[in-house]
């Protein structure tokens, strides 16, 4: 497939998570508590792990999770609870706890697309913070032969690389991450960014000044259609 013929893919929120606003906090927590006791789904864990989400309760969240990891016994609803609790813990900061829990997740070797894609990627993120930019770069690869649909390990594939200066394969990294969903432009700030620092790779790429011309119009059909929506 050449250039010419490359679609961009515009996707935006998943099926819209629960609404909480002016909801009384005790009384969602309580509901959607027990409802996760009853079903013990991943769309009840979900569901409640939203409203800590959204409430700024992060805390309440980890300890949900750790409860559920005392008694489940399945290795790949274990893997997903540690992963959970990998993003909880990066949502406040806490990067080294977050570390720890996709590492206790890795030892279980998690095969569902959903857990292993988020697992590489965001481990793979994390070390990136560390500067552990060659690990970074073979997790984020990982998460791509999971699923090479979804934008986000192709943006940290991106910082990977620029970091261990390849910067080329940095910008096309940063174009698949675009290409993957334009509704998200953070990989196409990135790449804005380098080129701004380092504008000189526009003589070695001479493609490059069109695929990014492609990727700015994709992203501004996508603010048109969020902003219509």
């Amino acid at each position: 497939m050449n250039d010419e013929e490359i679609r961009y893919s515009v996707s935006f929120n998943r099926a819209a998570p629960p609404d909480f606003d002016g909801v009384d906090f005790e009384e969602a927590e309580r509901a959607l508590a027990d409802r996760l006791s009853a079903e013990r789904s991943v769309e009840a864990l979900n569901d409640l792990l939203w409203l800590y989400k959204t409430t700024g309760c992060e805390d309440r969240a980890r300890a949900c999770l750790e409860d559920l990891l005392e008694d489940e016994q399945d290795l790949e609803m274990r893997a997903l609870y540690h992963v959970y609790a990998g993003q909880s813990s990066e949502r406040t900061g806490k990067y080294d706890d977050a570390i720890k829990q996709y590492r206790a997740a890795m030892g279980l070797e998690p095969s569902a697309p959903f857990t292993a894609y988020y697992l590489h990627n965001n481990l793979g993120y994390c070390l990136n913070l560390n500067g552990q930019y060659e690990d970074g770069e073979r997790l984020c690869r990982m998460a791509i032969r999971v699923d090479p649909s979804r934008p986000n390990a192709h943006k940290n594939l991106g910082i990977s690389l620029a970091a261990l200066g390849q910067l080329r394969a940095a910008a096309d990294a940063w174009i698949a991450a675009t290409r993957a969903n334009a509704a998200d432009d953070r990989a196409l700030g990135l790449l804005e960014s380098m080129l701004a620092d380092r504008p000189e790779l526009l003589q070695t790429y001479p493609e490059l000044s069109a695929r990014i011309a492609d990727c700015r119009k994709a992203v501004a059909f996508a603010r048109d259609v969020m902003s219509n929506a």
